[in-house]
């Protein structure tokens, strides 16, 4: 678990992979400015737990058949792809769960989005399968018993 007061942006690409679960949490602001994947999404894990905005910048965009980010992502305030207007946007995949107050997806592919979405969610249960155990609502039953 990593945690980061104030905002944050990731730069650069990040692959988790051997079974690693990172779990990032963000008081200020989120900007996500390099594609996140998981390298085995049966064993790997991501989640990003952020207090603010999320914000993934125009350049992080999803190569032919492959995700540009992996995992869950919570945030308290809205969750953007934003825009690079106006020349044409790439696509975005995203595989795994966006949780947020408001969710904004201003991504346009222009002249190409006739077909194509500009931006795609993958609901991926065996992601959320990978959440931390030590990260559970631990529940305690007391009983009283005769002696």
């Amino acid at each position: 678990m990593v945690q980061r007061n104030g905002n944050l942006t990731i730069n650069g690409n990040i692959t988790i992979s051997g079974g690693r679960k990172v779990v990032l949490m963000v008081e200020g602001n989120l900007t996500i400015a390099g594609r996140i994947t998981l390298a085995n999404p049966s064993q790997d894990f991501f989640m990003a737990i952020v207090g603010g905005n999320t914000t993934v910048i125009p350049s992080v965009t999803s190569p032919a058949n492959e995700y540009a980010l992996e995992g869950v992502f919570y945030t308290q305030g809205e969750f953007e792809t934003a825009s690079s207007y106006p020349n044409p946007d790439s696509p975005l995949k995203i595989r795994g769960s966006v949780y947020a107050q408001s969710v904004s997806l201003k991504r346009d592919l222009r002249e190409g989005n006739v077909n194509t979405p500009a931006e795609s969610f993958t609901y991926s249960p065996e992601i959320l399968w990978n959440y931390p155990r030590t990260l559970n609502k631990k529940k305690i039953r007391w009983k009283e018993v005769a002696p």
